[in-house]
């Protein structure tokens, strides 16, 4: 693995008397890359077991982190200090041995997420139930071969069904169903003392 890491802090006073007597900034860039990270990827049936593990992927990931800190007010009754955070990072599959998609599976064997090249770490994917019997598929194919749709119909509830087994009809294979991951995470967080023995501290998240 290799890291890059460029950060900086500065102080300044930028007002005068009670208000803003002083500011502090923090702001750290890093760029991250992992090469043939071990992941349990899955092998021909003559190999004797279901998955191995190996080096299987290259993974990079960046991202910023920034902090404020106020002293907003401060005398001898009361004293607020006011602090921001900002943090935005993006976690990339550059490489799978193989271009293969490899699923993760939690302990009890059900789907975690799958990782696959270009892809963030961590997206949802599963099979997709259409709600139409011609419905098309993200790839642009519909869902449900046309030679086949007759044998379809939408039931009640709103999913496709098989018209003789009543069967629900769900994708042959995996889509992408969301990002978990935010954009950015960002707090706000206020510290007040009233007299040196109260203190009121609050904070939002964003």
């Amino acid at each position: 693995a290799s890291e890059l890491e460029i950060g900086t802090d500065m102080s300044f006073s930028p007002g005068k008397g009670d208000w803003f007597r002083s500011a502090n900034l923090s702001f750290t860039y890093w760029d991250r890359s992992t090469k043939d990270a071990i992941l349990q990827v899955d092998v021909a049936p003559s190999v004797g077991v279901g998955r191995v593990r190996t080096n299987a992927a290259d993974m990079k990931s960046s991202g910023i982190q920034a902090s404020l800190n106020l002293g907003v007010y401060n005398n001898k009754n009361l004293n607020w200090n006011f602090t921001t955070l900002f943090s935005k990072q993006k976690s990339i599959i550059d490489r799978i041995q193989g271009s293969a998609e490899i699923v993760q599976t939690s302990a009890a064997g059900s789907t975690g997420y799958v990782f696959k090249e270009g892809r963030q770490i961590g997206q949802i994917f599963g099979f997709i139930f259409p709600k139409a019997v011609d419905e098309i598929s993200p790839d642009g194919t519909p869902f449900i071969p046309k030679e086949l749709q007759d044998q379809y119909e939408v039931a009640s509830n709103g999913y496709v069904v098989n018209k003789t087994s009543r069967q629900p009809y769900a994708s042959a294979k995996f889509y992408p169903l969301g990002d978990p991951n935010p954009k950015f995470n960002m707090s706000f967080i206020n510290d007040l003392n009233f007299k040196g023995y109260l203190t009121l501290s609050f904070q939002f998240d964003w």
